[in-house]
C-alpha cells in the first residue's frame, strides 16, 4: 500500500509522549495539576501476598460492566481460594423498566437488588452469612472511607461527568452528576432488600485489576477503555493503591495523530485520548477512518469499500479486525463488502496490522505510566497485572505491548514483567472477571 497513514508517528516520538505522560503523573502526585491525570486514593492497599487465615468469610461481588452486570457469592470458610457461585450474568437492559419515574440510576439500582435477593433466595442462601459486599464500577468514582456502628469500607462518588469522562453510554448513567454518591445508593437498596454487610467497598475496575494479582505494583485496564493505577511509595500512603484516569484524560498533541486520527477528529470534532488509541470501542472507528484516508490517497483497492463506509459507518468490529490479523477466513462483513478483492483485502491487513501495532504501543506506555512513581521512588523491580480483552484476543496486540514496555524499561535500567490476567473459569460455566476477583479478595482481607 503506497498511501503514508502516519501510524508509525507515535512510535517515532515515542520518548516525547512519554516524557509529556511522566510530567502529568507528578503533577498530579504533588497536587499542582489534575488536568491530564489523576491521584485519587482508593483505600485500598497492595500486598505481597494474602493472609490465608482472614479468609473464612462469605462475600459478595458485583460487577457493572459497560454492557453486563455479574454477581457472584464466594465463599472462604470452606476453601481459602474461594467456592465460587456465580448468581448471575445477565445484559444491563435487564434492570431497566420502561415505566419507572426515579431517576435512571436509583432504578438500576433497586432493581439490581432485588434480582441479587431473588437469586440468593432460589438457592436458599441467608443473607445473614454475608460478610462483605464488593462493587465494580467501570467508570470514573471518587472514593471516601466511611465507618458507621453498623458497617465500614469505602463509598464511592461519581466524578468524571461534567468533564466528559463518562464515555460508554450505559442507560443508568443518564442525568448522574458529579458527587453522587453511588456507594450509599447501592448499599441502602441493597440494605433494603435484606443485604447488610460488615464491610462495604465500591471500586473502579483499574484498582481491582492490581490487587487481583498478589506482589502487582501496577494495575492496568485496556479494553473498551483503558486506565491505570498508581501506588505510593511515601509514609503516609505507603502502598496506598490511587487512581489515575491517564488513559482518558491525556489527550494526544495533534502532532502525534495519524491522517486517519485527523479525519476523525475533523469528522467528529472529538479529542483523541490515549485510551483511543488502544481500546475496542474506538479502534473499529479508527480503522473505517484509516481505510478512507488511503482511498483518497490513490489506493484504488479500498475505494468500495470507502464508499460502503461513507454511506454507514462504524461497519466493523474488532472480530473483523482479528480475521484480518490471524489472516483467517473472512468475518461476513468483510466477506460481504462491495469491491472486497483479495487486493482490497491485503490492504485492509495492513492496515488492520499497523493500528493494532500502534494500538499495543500505546498500551505499554499506560503499562509504563503504572510504575513511574514507583521507579523514580527507586524501586527497581516490578509486576503488574493487566486485564485486556485486547491483549487476550487481538493477534499481535500482546506482542507489540510487552516488546515496547521491555524496551522503555531497559532504557530506564529497571526491570518487570506483565501478567496478561484471564478471567477463571467457574464449574458451572460462567466465568468470574479479573476485577470481580479483585474485588472479592479486597472485601474479603478488609480490616
Amino acid at each position: 500500500m503506497k498511501a503514508p497513514l502516519g501510524l508509525d508517528t507515535l512510535e517515532q516520538h515515542l520518548e516525547e509522549f512519554i516524557s509529556t505522560g511522566e510530567s502529568y503523573l507528578r503533577d498530579a502526585r504533588a497536587g499542582r495539576s489534575y488536568r491530564h491525570c489523576l491521584h485519587d486514593p482508593t483505600f485500598l492497599k497492595r500486598s505481597d501476598s494474602r493472609e490465608p487465615h482472614i479468609l473464612q468469610d462469605v462475600c459478595l461481588s458485583i460487577d457493572v460492566g459497560g454492557t453486563h452486570t455479574k454477581a457472584a457469592l464466594v465463599d472462604f470458610s470452606v476453601d481459602t481460594s474461594g467456592d465460587w457461585s456465580i448468581l448471575f450474568d445477565i445484559k444491563n437492559e435487564v434492570f431497566l423498566s420502561r415505566d419507572a419515574t426515579e431517576p435512571p440510576i436509583v432504578t438500576f439500582a433497586e432493581n439490581l437488588a432485588r434480582h441479587v435477593r431473588d437469586s440468593l433466595q432460589s438457592r436458599s442462601y441467608t443473607p445473614s452469612r454475608i460478610r462483605s459486599i464488593a462493587i465494580v464500577w467501570s467508570n470514573q468514582l471518587q472514593a471516601r472511607s466511611f465507618e458507621s456502628s453498623s458497617a465500614r469500607g469505602v463509598t464511592g462518588l461519581i466524578m468524571g461527568i461534567s468533564a466528559g469522562s463518562y464515555r460508554k453510554d450505559e442507560w443508568f448513567v443518564k442525568d448522574l452528576q458529579d458527587g453522587f454518591d453511588l456507594g450509599d445508593l447501592f448499599r441502602s437498596s441493597l440494605g433494603a432488600h435484606g443485604l447488610r454487610s460488615e464491610v462495604f467497598i465500591i471500586g473502579n475496575d483499574t484498582a481491582f485489576t492490581l490487587t487481583a494479582l498478589p506482589g502487582a505494583r501496577g494495575g492496568v485496564v485496556a479494553s473498551s477503555g483503558g486506565n491505570c493505577t498508581d501506588v505510593g511509595t511515601g509514609d503516609r500512603d505507603l502502598d496506598l493503591i490511587f487512581n489515575t484516569e491517564i488513559g482518558g484524560l491525556y489527550k494526544v498533541a495533534p502532532a502525534l495523530l495519524s491522517d486517519g486520527d485527523r479525519a476523525l477528529v475533523a469528522q467528529s470534532g472529538a479529542t483523541i485520548a490515549l485510551e483511543d488509541l488502544l481500546s475496542g470501542k474506538w479502534l473499529p472507528k479508527i480503522f473505517e477512518h484509516h481505510i478512507s484516508v488511503a482511498a483518497a490517497r490513490g489506493v484504488t483497492d479500498l475505494c468500495g469499500i470507502s464508499d460502503t463506509i461513507r454511506n454507514q459507518s462504524e461497519i466493523f468490529t474488532t472480530h473483523d479486525l482479528c480475521a484480518l490479523l490471524a489472516r483467517r477466513e473472512l468475518s461476513p462483513v468483510i466477506a460481504g463488502l462491495k469491491g472486497c478483492s483479495s487486493d482490497a483485502c491485503e490492504a485492509l491487513s495492513e492496515i488492520a496490522v499497523a493500528v493494532t501495532r500502534r494500538a499495543g504501543t500505546a498500551a505499554a506506555c499506560l503499562c509504563y505510566f503504572s510504575i513511574y512513581n514507583q521507579i523514580v521512588s527507586g524501586i527497581k523491580s516490578f509486576s503488574i497485572a493487566l486485564d485486556s480483552a485486547m491483549a487476550r484476543h487481538v493477534p499481535g496486540y500482546f506482542e507489540v505491548l510487552d516488546r515496547t514496555f521491555q524496551s522503555i524499561l531497559e532504557k530506564r535500567q529497571v526491570k518487570g514483567h506483565i501478567t496478561l490476567m484471564r478471567p477463571v473459569q467457574c464449574g458451572d460455566g460462567h466465568e468470574i472477571s479479573v476485577p470481580l476477583l479483585g474485588a472479592t479478595f479486597a472485601g474479603a482481607l478488609w480490616k
